[in-house]
């Protein structure tokens, strides 16, 4: 007998071909889309066992097909593939029971920010305290109706911004006062700031703004946001804000103010600026300034610094505060049953959910003077037998105490509506358009109105079931700490406040040293959940700051985060199309278009619909396929197709490179349906 005695269908290659070909003919085996748990391919196993014979059988120098270690390794590659394959196919109950085990469970919602302004009667004696958490009600596209509360205090002032000045020498120049429709771009320190500028804001108010004036300042977006960095041994350069000194004109001169606030990091970024004004303030009119008009003046001096890009402002005015969609629910006596069980886990369901994270606090009243505050945990796996804690479900609005047998975690108490909850229950993260905001819930005097200057951004519902599968492997893989590079990525999705949807982390990389390799460093780009008018979702300098800080509090002493918003590349595709006799015309041309927009989808294109792959080449044979297996029967042949990245267009049938990191951004396509063939 020539060949080897066991026969061919034990060769390696073989029984991975056999293996593989089950797959695919037998659907109760197929695979799901999900991160496989382990190796399930008889190929990669046999190599992997091959590679280590030097270690553990250095004796066994026999390599031939023919030899018997060969079968034997064979063998086991063949059953092993086997099991790992019904392994990878566990139903996804039990994998989502395991991944809860765990500790990962699908994430919260995020509520949608916006930015609202009050109006106070000019008849009102003094500042009107708006306090945290006042509601105002909007409506979304469909006319429903979706809560929203501020997230700050706010003393509303009667006033209005009456002179937006810029003093370069003595004189002070009238700059136009941007209006509540955002078209205006003012740049209120001019187009090169030089040490001693100085932006004048007057205010006309019946009384003294007292006793603190907040204001909001809306930049213009700029097309691509600056980097953010945080962490570091060492500041880089250009990244520290300028500084400003900022004034009060009071009984015939300017006096320091003392900032409660400043949200804008020095005219970096939109957001709120709050003053400590002075006592018994008074209406003046400074040197250079119009001496027939006495208003409540405040001055921004230049000291030192410089903007990466002098700001430009779209909206100035008082009585700014931001403010976040959902309900606060207060002092809820969580139902509990009357007999209770001390051996196994106990589950409690909340009245509202889903409950947006991190505003959970339960009080349960254990029979002493005071309720105590117990804590929510992620894992119950950790905590002792006389832990109060309890695993708080976020999307589910369930919390889980802990029993007796496994002594993890304090059982729930006996006793009777003892259990009391305060949380923010989640709205639906739809779309409120500009000036929907407008019907106070609460009440306050001399309140005259309210709006949002802009639509309300940044939502996003409860994380899908498909989401958090994908997600958890990664996530256990991290352990909370950002080590290796692809835990940057994955944790970078839980950065509290951001509008994050995606994630790409390079090693050693800094956006201000281009080409150079920097150690302890880490440059994160992020895409933005939230898309405007048809543009990009580029994240903002606020996402930026958020991942940048929370990744710096998870990555080892000394790393430096920097998060940085990706470019995006405009592509067209320019083809024909040979079309089924019996398809419409017009909607299969649609149908075309719709698909090629999902394909250079940045979250959700690409070959595994995960999104395009950072710096992906655009492959010519790729498409062609896709197209061909999405638009069938309807689509027969492509029988030309280029693409036109950022207006240039490049040859038929030819790849096209887009650079390292960059992502694609699917522009109007051009598409000829070519004259059906008569057979």
């Amino acid at each position: 007998m020539s060949g080897p005695w066991w026969g061919k269908d034990v060769d390696p290659e073989a029984a991975a071909t056999a293996s593989e070909e089950a797959l695919r003919t037998d659907p109760q085996r197929a695979r799901v889309d999900l991160p496989p748990l382990t190796a399930a391919d008889g190929r990669t196993i046999a190599r992997v066992i091959a590679g280590r014979h030097g270690c553990f059988t250095p004796d066994w120098t026999s390599q031939r097909p023919d030899d018997p270690g060969t079968a034997l390794i064979a063998v086991y590659a063949e059953q092993h593939a086997a099991v790992a394959t019904v392994v990878n196919l566990l139903p996804n109950k039990a994998r989502i029971e395991h991944l809860n085990t765990a500790g990962v469970a699908q994430r919260a919602p995020r509520p949608l920010e916006a930015t609202l302004v009050f109006e106070v009667s000019p008849a009102a004696p003094a500042g009107v305290l708006v306090g945290a958490g006042f509601e105002v009600l909007g409506r979304d596209a469909t006319g429903a109706l979706v809560p929203f509360e501020t997230t700050q205090s706010l003393f509303a002032v009667p006033a209005k911004l009456a002179v937006l000045g810029r003093r370069t020498g003595g004189r002070v120049a009238s700059l136009p006062i941007p209006t509540p429709d955002l078209r205006a771009r003012v740049s209120p320190f001019g187009i090169e700031p030089a040490r001693g500028t100085a932006l004048y804001l007057g205010f006309a108010a019946s009384v003294a703004p007292a006793p603190r004036l907040s204001f909001g300042v809306l930049l213009a977006p700029r097309d691509t946001p600056s980097p953010v960095s945080a962490g570091g041994l060492f500041a880089q350069p250009g990244t520290e804000p300028p500084r400003l000194i900022w004034e009060g004109y009071d009984a015939g001169r300017f006096v320091a103010l003392e900032v409660e606030r400043d949200e804008t990091r020095s005219f970096m970024q939109s957001g709120v600026v709050e003053l400590e004004v002075p006592a018994g303030w008074r209406p003046g009119t400074p040197p250079g300034t119009d001496p027939g008009q006495p208003l409540y003046w405040v001055r921004a001096q230049l000291l030192d610094g410089a903007w990466p890009d002098p700001p430009v402002v779209r909206f100035v005015g008082p009585n700014v505060v931001p403010a976040r969609s959902g309900r606060t629910v207060r002092d809820e006596i969580v139902d509990t049953p009357l007999a209770l069980d001390r051996t196994v886990p106990r589950v409690l369901q909340l009245a509202q959910h889903p409950v947006i994270d991190g505003t959970l606090g339960v009080l349960i009243d254990e029979g002493g003077p005071e309720p105590v505050a117990w804590q929510a945990v992620a894992d119950l796996s950790s905590a002792g037998p006389g832990d109060r804690v309890f695993l708080f479900d976020a999307a589910a609005g369930t919390l889980t105490f802990g029993d007796e047998r496994s002594g993890h975690g304090k059982p729930l108490p006996e006793g009777f509506r003892h259990v009391r909850a305060r949380y923010r229950a989640a709205a639906p993260a739809v779309s409120v358009a500009a000036g929907a905001i407008n019907t106070p819930v609460g009440s306050a005097p001399f309140l005259t109105s309210v709006t949002n200057l802009e639509a309300a951004s940044g939502g996003a519902e409860v994380e899908t079931l498909d989401a958090a599968l994908r997600r958890g492997p990664r996530e256990i893989r991290a352990r909370g700490r950002a080590v290796a590079v692809a835990d940057y990525e994955v944790l970078a999705l839980g950065a509290p406040g951001a509008d994050i949807q995606r994630a790409h982390a390079v090693g050693g990389l800094h956006p201000r040293f281009a080409g150079r390799t920097v150690p302890g460093v880490v440059a994160v780009y992020v895409v933005g959940a939230t898309r405007v008018d048809g543009h990009p979702p580029s994240p903002t300098e606020a996402t930026l700051a958020a991942v940048s800080a929370h990744l710096t509090a998870l990555a080892p002493r000394g790393a430096e985060v920097v998060a940085v918003a990706p470019v995006f590349h405009t592509v067209r595709v320019e083809a024909s199309l040979e079309l089924a006799r019996t398809a419409d015309v017009t909607e299969t041309t649609y149908q075309v278009s719709a698909a090629l927009d999902r394909w250079f989808d940045p979250v959700a294109g690409g070959e595994r619909g995960e999104g395009w792959p950072f710096g992906g080449a655009i492959r010519y044979d790729a498409l062609v396929r896709f197209l061909l297996r999405e638009l069938a029967p309807a689509v027969t042949a492509v029988p030309r197709l280029l693409f036109v990245v950022d207006d240039l267009r490049s040859r038929p049938c030819q790849d096209v490179a887009i650079p390292r990191h960059d992502l694609l951004w699917p522009a109007p396509h051009e598409l000829i349906p070519l004259p059906r063939r008569v057979p």
